[in-house]
C-alpha cells in the first residue's frame, strides 16, 4: 500500500546504470561485471569511449589444401610458440599432429618439388618455397617487385623470397590441411586504440 502522504518515500537505490559494452574485446558479460569493468582504480568512470564491435584479425588461409578441422577434445600444443605477433595474432601447432607434419617435411627434402619451366606464380598461390635449404608449403600473399611475400602455412610467419625459390605445390603436398593454426586471445583487446603495439607481442 501507499504510505500516507506525511510520510516521504524513501529515495530509490542509487544504482549505477548499465554501460555499453567493455572497451575490451570481449563477449557480453552480466550487469553487475559491466557495472565494475567501467571503473578505474579510485572509482572514476573512464572516459575512453568502447568500440562499437569486437574485429578480429582475417587469417591466412589456403583453398588448396583441405580445412582445418579443430580438435573437439583438449589437446596440447607445441611449445614454445614461435610465431606471436601480439595477444591477438599468433599460431600454435598441435603436438598431435607433428609427426605427420615431419614425415612430410622429410619427403619434400629427400625429393624436392621439380622445377617447372615457364610457370608463374598465381594469385595468393599455394606454393613450395625453400628457404636455406629447407622446403616448406607457402602461400604467395603479395608480390613486391621481383620478390613475393610468402606465408608459412605449416610453421607461421612471412618469408620474403624470389620467385626461383619457388615451384607448383606437388600433390602428395596437399593431402595434410595446413599445421598452423592462426588464433588469438579471444575476448581481450588493447586497452587504448584498436591495434595491439609492438611492446605487448614481445611480453607475450
Amino acid at each position: 500500500k501507499s504510505p500516507p502522504a506525511d510520510v516521504p518515500k524513501s529515495p530509490p537505490p542509487n544504482v549505477p546504470k548499465s554501460p555499453p559494452a567493455s572497451r575490451q574485446k570481449s563477449p557480453p558479460v552480466s550487469t553487475a561485471n559491466q557495472s565494475q569493468a567501467i571503473f578505474s582504480g579510485k572509482g572514476k568512470l573512464d572516459p575512453t569511449p568502447p568500440p562499437t564491435a569486437t574485429q578480429y584479425i582475417p587469417s591466412i588461409s589456403s583453398t588448396s589444401l583441405p580445412a582445418q578441422s579443430p580438435p573437439p577434445h583438449l589437446t596440447q600444443v607445441v611449445l614454445p610458440v614461435n610465431d606471436i605477433t601480439s595477444p591477438g595474432e599468433f599460431g600454435v601447432r598441435l603436438l598431435e599432429q607433428e609427426a605427420q607434419l615431419n614425415s612430410l617435411l622429410e619427403k619434400m627434402i629427400m625429393t624436392p618439388p621439380p622445377v617447372v619451366q615457364s610457370w608463374k606464380v598465381g594469385r595468393r598461390e599455394t606454393v613450395a618455397v625453400v628457404d636455406q635449404d629447407i622446403w616448406y608449403r607457402g602461400l604467395a600473399v603479395r608480390k613486391m617487385g621481383e620478390q613475393f611475400q610468402v606465408y608459412l602455412l605449416d610453421f607461421g610467419g612471412m618469408i620474403t623470397v624470389a620467385s626461383d625459390q619457388m615451384s607448383p605445390l606437388p600433390a602428395y603436398c596437399a593431402a595434410m590441411p595446413a599445421a598452423t593454426y592462426q588464433v588469438c586471445l579471444a575476448g581481450l583487446g588493447p586497452r587504448v586504440g584498436e591495434v595491439w603495439g609492438e611492446e605487448e607481442g614481445k611480453l607475450m
